[in-house]
């Protein structure tokens, strides 16, 4: 629901009260329908909307005065944006369904096509919105609108992801990355190419996920969005990891990691060397997955971010386990439950617990683990874990082992 005029707001209203100041003085009341309309473009766009409701609301009386549809019609959608813009979805609607009346009355289709687009996007209604959107569609196919095409495919299939019927959703996003790619306009294909990747990513459909990510990595690229770039970049290397490739995913990473520096951007390198850990724990390369993910530890430390603390600190416990180094495997894990209690986390507690308690049977102090690993089972119990039962089993087994010293 754009709203905001192109170029100096400040220009643009100097210009728009000299025409206004004209039409007055000639006596042209449509014109200055127009020109109050267009003034209440402006005053929306620096987010002065009560101003712009009082313009827009002055535009509306002169055109209905003068029998100007088209201008009532195009006042009506202003005056429903700014009411949107208030948080008044309901009033906003109100103006929009007036909006589409008279654009369907006049056979003006690419009025009934923005005002249907309006209305949905106002909507609560996810149902509503969908069939509002759809026939939105199906006019800007007719009157082959590929802008609003594009940009209307992707708003169904974000609607279908929120409804969860995620294939739906995808074939949208489908028609909208490709028209987007087909009419030039690179924003639109950076940002929905990008959802089609992490949709194929979280289904972890890696080989169609590096696509789509690639692409909307290009297209970043392409408009210099630096933090698309770093978003989409750790994406694209996540699914370059997932298919076995992590040597592209160090060296996408790398480049990664250097923009987020020449920005200063610390979370994204956090969030980068962090991925780093993993292409390296990939390769087999752990000196620099624990330099990588120290790293990252760092920063989560100097920002005070307590996720990061705890996700890189059970990272770095399992890479210890890996290579053998249990005492550090057992200090990390003992850390991040320290961590995961504190944030109040329980189902994360439970599972380091497990690591931990399995952790401490490596080390070969038992009874250190059989206490460990019942306050796993003793939560999976509580919330009713399908594998709390066969955890149990296990713990039972060891203690049997501990008490026996074995």
């Amino acid at each position: 629901m754009a709203h905001a005029i192109q170029g100096n707001n400040s220009q643009a209203a100097e210009y728009y009260e000299k025409a206004l100041e004209l039409a007055l003085k000639v006596g042209d009341r449509r014109c200055e329908g127009t020109w109050l309309n267009a003034l209440g473009s402006v005053y929306l766009g620096e987010g002065n909307v009560e101003r712009a409701i009082t313009t827009c609301e002055r535009a509306l009386n002169i055109h209905r005065e003068t029998a100007d549809r088209l201008g009532e019609s195009r006042d009506l959608e202003r005056l429903g944006i700014c009411h949107y813009e208030r948080g008044d979805n309901q009033r906003a609607i109100e103006y929009f369904k007036q909006q589409l009346e008279i654009a369907q009355g006049i056979g003006y289709r690419r009025g009934e096509l923005v005002a249907l687009n309006n209305w949905a996007t106002a909507s609560a209604n996810i149902e509503e919105s969908i069939d509002l959107s759809t026939q939105a569609l199906a006019i800007s196919r007719e009157i082959g609108d590929r802008r609003h095409e594009s940009e209307l495919a992707a708003n169904l299939g974000a609607a279908y992801f929120r409804v969860r019927d995620l294939y739906q959703g995808a074939r949208y996003y489908e028609q909208a990355v490709n028209i987007a790619r087909e009419i030039g306009d690179r924003h639109v294909e950076e940002r929905t190419a990008g959802t089609l990747g992490r949709f194929h990513l979280d289904i972890k459909e890696y080989s169609l996920a590096a696509t789509f990510l690639s692409q909307a990595l290009n297209a970043a690229r392409d408009v210099n969005d630096h933090r698309g770039q770093l978003e989409v970049g750790i994406l694209l290397s996540a699914a370059y990891i997932g298919s076995d490739n992590s040597r592209q995913a160090i060296n996408l990473l790398e480049n990664t990691l250097q923009i987020a520096r020449e920005i200063g951007e610390p979370h994204y390198e956090m969030l980068t060397n962090s991925m780093l850990g993993e292409a390296y724990a990939a390769t087999n390369n752990m000196s620099a997955a624990i330099a990588s993910f120290e790293r990252s530890l760092s920063i989560a430390h100097e920002r005070g971010h307590q996720i990061g603390l705890l996700d890189f600190t059970m990272s770095l416990g399992a890479i210890h386990m890996e290579i053998g180094n249990t005492t550090n495997g057992i200090k990390c894990f003992e850390q991040a439950v320290g961590m995961a209690h504190k944030l109040g986390d329980r189902e994360t507690e439970s599972y380091i617990n497990w690591a931990l308690g399995m952790a401490y049977k490596e080390f070969g102090d038992l009874a250190q683990a059989v206490q460990v690993l019942q306050k796993c089972v003793n939560y999976q119990r509580a919330i009713g874990h399908p594998d709390a039962e066969s955890h149990a089993l296990q713990v039972a087994a060891l203690r049997i082992k501990a008490l026996l010293g074995h």
